[in-house]
């Protein structure tokens, strides 16, 4: 098998990520979104680049690397490295190599990969990786404490969003509707669910229960205000409190279970403030526009910016 993935990377080599079987990865730069993106397990092993020169630049986040220590990854760092390239240990392996680094700005940028488990050229793969572990230097807490004296976050900017940033709101914006009543989350929508909020913290994540197919359409780095409703197809009221916005950061399907989205909010996103659906949908209609359940809203269009400015930001940090 080689397949192409273009365009929204990340998502596309989320099923071959994050698996039980062993993932070795050089990849040159990791911002803050890295530890999300390649989902690394204990046992699994990462060469960055982290040269003085690439990490006081912004190119490497010590507290990804510190994360990954934590987790029992193997991190090392080849100075000059510019590759991006995984192997998934599997049966059968799975090789990929793309333009992508691990940061929430490659999901602004057309990137590419090329997955394969064409044994030959896995083995290849597998060979070049193990010459670059052996030039590598093991990452350690001396490293550590020197990067995170001289690391300098990326500035932000055009191409430059976090997952919870109001730059990260480039990309569409869904209404959606979400009842009271619990739903069975399945085990790897479990798992996430509980990593993603050992990383943003209690209260920051949320799910959101789709229809099937609609999996295809709701993408990471997409926003979505939600509205509570009694039952399920039903409409909210004018005072409905409407949730501020939040990004999607992943999209699960796990088998037997309807497919989950999970939104996330930062400290760097909008606070709660009171919005009301009678607010957002007066705001549409100020706009020439209707609220719409089904579709999202394009990027920076005027129904898009009219549900926006309706919240206003926190003070935010830029990420890479």
């Amino acid at each position: 098998m080689i397949q192409l993935v273009a365009d929204d990377v990340w998502p596309g080599l989320a099923d071959h990520l994050g698996t039980e079987a062993r993932t070795v990865a050089a990849i040159a730069y990791v911002g803050a979104a890295a530890a999300d993106l390649l989902q690394l397990e204990p046992g699994d092993s990462v060469i960055v680049d982290g040269s003085d020169r690439v990490v006081s630049a912004g190119g490497v986040d010590p507290e990804v690397i510190s994360t990954w220590l934590d987790q029992g990854v193997d991190v090392r760092s080849l100075p000059g490295l510019h590759a991006k390239v995984m192997l998934v240990e599997s049966e059968p392996p799975v090789g990929i190599v793309g333009s992508a680094n691990a940061s929430a700005n490659s999901r602004n940028l057309f990137e590419a990969a090329i997955v394969t488990t064409d044994n030959g050229l896995c083995d290849q793969l597998k060979e070049q990786l193990d010459v670059w572990w052996t030039r590598s230097d093991e990452v350690d807490a001396r490293w550590l404490a020197h990067a995170r004296a001289i690391y300098q976050p990326p500035r932000s900017g055009p191409g430059r969003r976090s997952p919870g940033s109001k730059a990260a709101a480039a990309g569409p914006i869904w209404l959606g509707k979400t009842t009271p009543s619990d739903y069975d989350l399945g085990p790897k929508a479990e798992a996430e669910l509980s990593r993603l909020t050992a990383r943003y913290g209690e209260g920051m994540v949320e799910t959101w229960q789709l229809y099937d197919d609609d999996e295809d359409r709701l993408l990471r780095g997409h926003e979505v205000v939600l509205f509570e409703v009694s039952v399920e197809g039903g409409e909210p009221h004018g005072n409905t409190a409407a949730s501020a916005p939040a990004v999607v950061a992943r999209v699960i399907v796990d088998p037997g279970s309807s497919p989950v989205a999970l939104l996330v909010r930062t400290d760097d996103t909008y606070a709660q403030q009171g919005i009301r659906f009678g607010r957002v949908r007066q705001a549409l209609w100020d706009v020439g526009a209707e609220v719409g359940w089904d579709e999202p809203y394009a990027a920076n269009s005027a129904a898009a910016e009219a549900i926006r400015g309706l919240w206003i930001p926190r003070l935010r940090n830029p990420q890479a």
